[in-house]
This record gives C-alpha cells, structure tokens and sequence, in this order.
C-alpha cells in the first residue's frame, strides 16, 4: 500500500534494508576471506620453509648441514642444555664400577635358583 506522505512503500524499504544487509554481509565475507588467505599463505609459507630446513638438516647430502631456530633464547638454551649433557657424559664416562661389584653368594644362589 502506498504512504501518504509520498515515500517509499514497506515493500521498497525492506528490499532496500535487504539488499543492504546482503551487501554488508557479501563485504564482511570477502574482508575475512581475504585476512584468512592472507594469513594462511603466510603461514603455511614459513611452516613450508621450516620443514624443509628440517628436512635439509636431516640429509646429510644437503647443502643446509645445519638450522638455527629463530628464536635466540631458545637457541641459547639449548645449546646450554647440549654443554650439560656433554658434561655429564663426560662424567658418566670417567666412573668406575668395578670397585662397586662385591660378591655375594646368597644373591648368586638365588639369582641362579630363578634362572632355572
């Protein structure tokens, strides 16, 4: 039904509030479409790059012998981490366990009485 006062009829101005709701709609979804490609490209691209570092390091044919890890602390930390263990080896290596075994006949005879 037409107003009075010469605008647009409820049909009009629904159809003009649905195309509009569309059209805002259609933008937020090529906005997000465009922020996720944008941000999955640039992902994926580093994660791709990383795993193939990796996987050079893994080779020993590669021409990437060795990675380092972008992040400097962590870096830091593990290389610390490697010493401790060097350290340790060392340690282990130099013990001896020869002064340690005293014999024991009790436990011989019930070690040989369990292996039957």
């Amino acid at each position: 039904m037409p107003e009075h006062d010469g605008s647009m009829s409820m049909n009009d101005r629904i159809s003009a509030a649905i195309a509009e709701r569309a059209n805002f709609i259609t933008d937020q979804a090529e906005s997000l479409d465009s922020t996720v490609r944008s941000l999955l490209s640039t992902t994926l691209g580093e994660s791709s790059r990383s795993l193939q570092w990796i996987r050079d390091a893994l080779y020993e044919d590669s021409h990437y012998g060795r990675f380092r890890l972008a992040d400097q602390l962590l870096s830091t930390n593990l290389e610390m981490l490697e010493s401790d263990i060097d350290g340790v080896k060392q340690g282990m290596a130099n013990l001896d366990f020869e002064g340690l075994h005293v014999p024991d006949g009790k436990r011989d005879r019930f070690i040989k009485q369990w292996n039957r």
